[in-house]
């Protein structure tokens, strides 16, 4: 069975035939088989050349940067605690008042 196609023109295109195969996605060669040492000095070789890719900060960059994480940790906790205070007295008090 074949079908009639035709462009966007109007003109005829060519017919394929049922049963044909298509050409598909290549199929990519098969990996090669590494033992589990080798693959773990590889990953640590990889590793060992990004590390020296890697631009380390300077010392009052690093204390600058450890400060602002401290104080966003302590911020944080505050807020959950006082949060968590708050919301301790909201249902001791309603808990509280249902037991009378």
């Amino acid at each position: 069975m074949t079908t009639n196609l035709t462009d966007k023109n109007g003109t005829p295109t060519p017919t394929r035939k049922e049963g044909v195969k298509m050409a598909g996605p290549a199929k990519p060669a098969p990996a090669k088989k590494d033992g589990s040492f080798e693959k773990l000095v590889k990953y640590l070789q990889e590793v060992q050349a990004e590390l020296k890719k890697t631009t380390w900060p300077d010392r009052p960059k690093l204390i600058a940067s450890t400060k602002v994480v401290l104080g966003a940790v302590i911020v944080t906790g505050l807020y959950l605690f006082v949060i968590d205070w708050v919301l301790t007295q909201v249902m001791g008090f309603f808990i509280g008042r249902a037991g009378r």
